[in-house]
């Protein structure tokens, strides 16, 4: 299922108002930094490689589980820390898939972030 539709049935969770915001509109992600030009809330769907903004929150500290990547893993990290290690060569896409569920704090925003 797209990611669009995820969005949507966590939207229709919270409480109104909710604002779907596209990553490329300048008017609300900085196109340069990915940081949010707006105030409230957000939940974020996808990681770094897939989105401005949580690439802004992992590269700026916020986040406390990042991802990373050589030539021959998959990372996610807790600092310096490997907290889940994946062989490039048993990962298949096709039958499972990683990712981390967080919470954190963007000054008085609350970030949730999948």
């Amino acid at each position: 299922m797209p990611d669009i539709y995820n969005s949507f049935s966590v939207a229709a969770l919270c409480k109104p108002p909710q604002n779907i915001i596209i990553q490329t509109d300048s008017t609300k992600v900085n196109q340069a930094t990915g940081a949010p030009l707006f105030t409230g809330n957000m939940v974020l769907f996808g990681g770094a490689l897939a989105s401005k903004v949580a690439k802004y929150y992992e590269d700026n500290g916020y986040a406390c589980i990042t991802y990373a990547e050589n030539a021959t893993h998959f990372k996610f990290m807790r600092s310096s820390a490997e907290v889940c290690l994946v062989a490039r060569s048993t990962y298949d896409y096709n039958k499972a898939d990683y990712f981390v569920v967080q919470i954190y704090l963007d000054r008085s925003r609350t970030v949730s972030s999948m």
